[in-house]
């Protein structure tokens, strides 16, 4: 069991919980506190979320020696991908067209000169 197995399954804890709970952990303090470690991992399972439940079982066995590595943990841990809906395209944007002097009757300057003095 060494700390960047316990790091690689925490991890993928992290994604599964912010995925599934909205809820962030703290990945490096995980693998280095054991009580906070044990608080995330009853969290976990209170979701009810099968992968929630896959990898907090597998971060147990790593942390009291059950067994198994991160490569295993990765290899064997079922994710589901949906894809998300693409968002309409926004309309195009209309184009500014100077207007000309025959455009305003011809008495005023176009709008993009400033035409005045300083307040």
């Amino acid at each position: 069991m060494s700390d960047s197995d316990k790091t690689a399954v925490a991890a993928h804890l992290y994604v599964t919980m912010r995925r599934v709970a909205n809820r962030v952990i703290d990945v490096e303090w995980m693998s280095k506190n054991e009580e906070y470690a044990k608080a995330i991992l009853s969290l976990a399972r209170q979701q009810g979320a099968e992968d929630l439940t896959h990898y907090a079982d597998l971060y147990e066995g790593l942390m009291f020696g059950g067994g198994g590595t991160a490569a295993t943990a990765v290899a064997a841990a079922p994710v589901a991908v949906t894809p998300k809906p693409m968002a309409p395209e926004p309309p195009p944007k209309p184009r500014y067209e100077e207007p000309t002097d025959d455009d305003d009757g011809g008495g005023s300057p176009p709008p993009s000169r400033y035409v005045g003095s300083l307040r």
